[in-house]
């Protein structure tokens, strides 16, 4: 009965925070539409292809497989292995992140002018690249969240991510778009960066507390 129920409260959770981060990035697309104009959406969203193939590439199965070692050994009360199943997790994403982060710092003038065919979105490519390792450590840390069965740390870390990257553009949007356009769009590019930063901050911030008071209850 008590997993059915931090079942259904998790389940609620994560729809309420769903909710609040599409709000907030909806209004953050329509205020970044705005400030870039139809040229320099065009010019962001040629981005998109990229970075959605990172978090693909660095979420995939990483998340899961965490998860599930995690609520194994929750299951068994085995809460040195849990902490150690993360660390390991994170050395791995970490290490993978920054060899994908080389590689694409290495080619970033070849996908901006052979593969998107538009060498203005050079810079953008290149504020990405820190948030590769970025997204590995968090997918780790939402997978541990949720094999310990606490949603609380990803959504807070959700909301955390588009507030801060709102911020960010709020106020600091006017020393970048007079610029020209390809700077705007790196600025914009930059925001997400910023964003998925504290998006892991959160994370991790909740992970040590979560981690010693497990350790301590042993």
């Amino acid at each position: 009965m008590g997993t059915k129920k931090s079942f259904i409260s998790g389940a609620v959770i994560l729809m309420i925070s769903g909710l609040i981060v599409r709000l907030l990035g909806f209004v953050y697309r329509i205020y970044i539409s705005n400030l870039l104009g139809s040229e320099g959406m065009g010019l962001f969203q040629l981005i998109s292809p990229v970075y959605s193939l990172i978090i693909l590439t660095l979420t995939s199965g990483v998340s899961i497989a965490v998860s599930k070692m995690t609520a194994r050994e929750m299951a068994r009360r085995h809460f040195v292995n849990i902490r150690r199943i993360t660390l390991i997790a994170l050395l791995v994403v970490f290490a993978a992140g920054t060899a994908i982060s080389l590689l694409l710092l290495l080619n970033t003038g070849f996908i901006a002018n052979m593969i998107l065919k538009e060498p203005r979105t050079y810079y953008s490519i290149l504020l990405l690249i820190p948030c590769i390792p970025i997204i590995a450590l968090s997918s780790t840390l939402k997978g541990y969240f949720y094999g310990v069965q606490n949603v609380m740390p990803t959504a807070w870390s959700q909301i955390a991510e588009q507030v801060v990257r709102i911020s960010f553009v709020l106020f600091s949007a006017k020393h970048f778009l007079d610029k020209g356009l390809e700077y705007a769009c790196a600025f914009a590019t930059g925001a997400m960066a910023i964003g998925e930063i504290a998006s892991l901050l959160v994370l991790y911030v909740m992970y040590r507390h979560g981690i010693k008071k497990y350790i301590k209850s042993k």
